[in-house]
Order: structure tokens, then sequence, then C-alpha cells
């Protein structure tokens, strides 16, 4: 689905789409950080969107699963991972037309001229953060956090870290 937004009465349009259920990422960009496109492949995510330059996976899967998931995150190169946890069940948060479904991470990869998210000084052109949920079938106390992934504060939200298309 290719949808385009217009924002405010700024009048800048973006460009997105969903992704349904499946491994790995249908298109991406050359500037991917090397590795991402094996860890979408590690897992079948049931999920997901893209807005502009930016892209967000959700996944659905135990402790277990997320720490395999970690693993692999941490091999990336040419990138910053970060790790938030948050308390509660995760719910996907697309456009407004897609299905809500439960989740227990999401994986962004949000683009450096496409984000105000961007951590200030990093050279890198994308930033990989991975969102965790521990209120259906991740165990908070028994995930391992490898090296070189970072972990950021909790957030206090049930719900995924992104925008619904149209809502503020």
């Amino acid at each position: 689905m290719l949808l385009i937004v217009l924002l405010s009465t700024t009048f800048a349009s973006a460009m997105g789409g969903t992704y349904g259920p499946g491994k790995g990422a249908d298109s991406h960009s050359d500037e991917w950080p090397k590795g991402l496109t094996a860890l979408l492949d590690l897992q079948a995510h049931v999920g997901g969107y893209w807005v502009n330059a930016n892209d967000f996976y959700w996944f659905a899967g135990d402790t277990k699963a997320l720490n395999q998931f970690l693993v692999q995150g941490a091999r990336l190169e040419g990138t910053t991972v970060y790790i938030r946890f948050h308390a509660g069940k995760g719910e996907s948060h697309g456009f407004a037309d897609q299905e809500v479904v439960p989740i227990d991470w999401q994986l962004s990869v949000v683009a450096r001229e496409w984000s105000d998210e961007w951590p200030k000084g990093s050279p890198t052109p994308y930033m990989i953060r991975i969102d965790v949920w521990d209120g259906r079938h991740v165990d908070k106390k028994a995930v391992e956090v490898p090296a070189g992934i970072l972990l950021q504060a909790d957030v206090p939200t049930t719900q995924a870290t992104t925008r619904r298309s149209g809502k503020d």
C-alpha cells in the first residue's frame, strides 16, 4: 500500500506503506547497516510499516527468541543499537487502516535525515532501536542484553513508540 500524507499547513508530504507478516525486508536502502537484513531474516515479523526512510517491524515471541534477536542485533555494523523496555502489553500502531496486533518487541530503523529522535553527534546514517514490552511473552529479568546494545531509560507506555498516521 502506498500512502501520501499531507502534514498540517506546512504542506510537507510523506510517503509510506505497510509490511505484512513475513521474514526479511521487501526493499531497503543501500546505506542500511551491514547485517540488518540478516537480522530481519532471523525471525518472522508480524507486520510493520515504513514512512519515508524509516522502517518499523513488529515481532511476537518469547524471551528466548528475543535473546537470539539481540545477539544478532549486537553484530550490526556501522550503527548504534539501542534497547528500551516498557511495562505492559505492546500493540502495533502503524497506519490507521492497519490491524492492531499484539507485539512483544518492535525494531525501528530510523534514518538520520528523517528523524527528530537522532542522538546528538551520531555519525551513522541509521539508528536502530528495539522496544520491548514485558506484558506477554517476554520476561524482562531473563533478557540478556549483549555488549554493543545500549540500554535507554524505561519509558512509561504500553504502546508502540511510533505514532499512527493522522494522530497527534
